[in-house]
């Protein structure tokens, strides 16, 4: 009835899920409607706009939708509607080959250029299919983020439930708010959501891992760049001494005021953990997980920096080419990462078959030095030991059997078969 409208509207439909890796499959045909409680919302499929036009700011019970696109909405809020990037824009020379894979046309920086230096601890929780709620302002930020997360761990499919923009009219609401978490006895369960409904957070108070993106609107009237209405006062100074004293003076405690709040919202957030965010929005990760990859200071200090006087169109242009570098990182990370696998994808020498596999003998592989374990990899985590430990993590997770298993299924039957006695 009444319900059943309300969650139609609320979801953002999502497009195939497809990506260039071999092996990955389109899930696509097997996305169930809104009306099944388990579909998978997602991205709005107009080129022209990213985030499509069906979603609103409340998902709670009672909201209204819109009366113009998420695009507008986004517009209305102060926020900039997250950008589609060119999958054939020109690359500098020696750039290489456009990266592919899910979400690979998205802006990837802008919605995650808060949480820079956590980018490597994102892309291991989403690697391994660690349950994370994303909270943001707006249905098209949530969708954004998740987005950009899932383009992260390229060329690698993404194979648990993923919700880009989640509501609690969904069937599986019920089943999380009563204490269930995503894994191998509950798939049935979304494990990476993007939602703005603050109830969440009351509602799903054991969930490890949240991730809060975005900022909202500034309050009216609030102090901001240049002279003009609500910006800095429209007073001229004489060029005194006396007036030059008193603005430095007001500009030191200014900054003495600024440096302790930001000490009293670190604290909240340490104390409070995600519940900070029921009195104010802020950008912060509350992670259970315990990551072992460290950051990419190279790629970091490569990152161009926005400036707050730049105009839009430079904006776009600086989150094209950080996008580009960021998804081309960690690509080439993923790519790297999963090397090791391919002795279970391709014909021995010797008997022509492709090798079973065995946890113990490729873990006993990689620690014999049989197998080499990629440098990239070692470089973000440190140690053989710490690399072995992620292998271990990744193995048993539900990305790997699903990646697995859809490669062996495109080798030849012959290949694969035991050997007769």
């Amino acid at each position: 009835g009444s319900l059943q409208q309300q969650r139609s509207r609320s979801c953002i439909q999502v497009p195939s899920r497809t990506c260039s890796h071999p092996g990955a499959e389109d899930s696509s045909t097997s996305a169930a409607g809104p009306s099944a409680g388990g579909s998978r919302i997602g991205l709005a499929g107009q080129p022209s706009d990213p985030l499509g036009g069906s979603g609103w700011g409340d998902d709670s019970a009672g909201g209204a939708p819109p009366s113009a696109s998420a695009a507008s909405a986004s517009g209305r809020s102060g926020m900039q509607p997250y950008r589609r990037i060119p999958s054939n824009h020109q690359m500098a020379p020696g750039e290489g080959a456009p990266v592919h894979g899910v979400f690979h046309e998205m802006d990837i920086y802008t919605p995650l250029s808060g949480h820079l230096p956590r980018l490597w601890q994102l892309w291991e929780m989403t690697l391994l299919g660690r349950a994370l709620l994303l909270v943001a302002p707006t249905p098209g930020e949530a969708s954004a983020g998740v987005a950009a997360l899932l383009s992260l761990i390229a060329p690698l499919p993404y194979a648990p439930d993923f919700r880009p923009y989640y509501c609690i009219h969904d069937a599986a609401f019920g089943r999380l708010a009563a204490g269930v978490l995503p894994g191998p006895e509950a798939r049935d369960v979304p494990t990476l959501m993007g939602v703005t409904n603050l109830y969440f957070l009351r509602a799903l108070p054991h969930w490890p891992n949240i991730l809060s993106i975005g900022k909202r609107e500034a309050a009216a009237g609030a102090g901001g760049c240049g002279g003009g209405p609500g910006g800095a006062s429209q007073s001229s100074f004489s060029g005194s001494s006396s007036a030059a004293s008193a603005a430095g003076g007001s500009l030191a405690a200014a900054a003495n005021m600024f440096r302790a709040n930001a000490a009293v919202q670190a604290l909240r957030q340490r104390t409070q953990g995600a519940a900070v965010l029921l009195s104010g929005h802020t950008e912060a990760l509350w992670a259970a997980y315990k990551p072992l990859c460290r950051p990419d200071q190279a790629l970091l200090q490569r990152l161009l920096q926005p400036k707050p006087g730049d105009v839009k169109s430079k904006v776009a242009r600086i989150a094209l080419v950080n996008s580009d570098a960021i998804r081309r990182h960690f690509s080439e990370l993923t790519t790297a990462f999963l090397s090791p696998f391919n002795r279970y994808f391709e014909a021995e020498g010797g008997s022509g078959r492709v090798p079973g596999w065995n946890s113990s003998e490729f873990t006993f592989a990689l620690r014999s030095g049989e197998l080499a374990i990629p440098q990239q990899l070692l470089d973000r985590v440190g140690s053989p030991a710490a690399a072995l430990e992620l292998y271990a993590r990744f193995t048993a997770c539900l990305n790997f059997a699903a990646w697995f298993a859809a490669r062996r299924r495109l080798l030849p039957p012959h290949l694969t078969a035991p050997l007769l006695p």
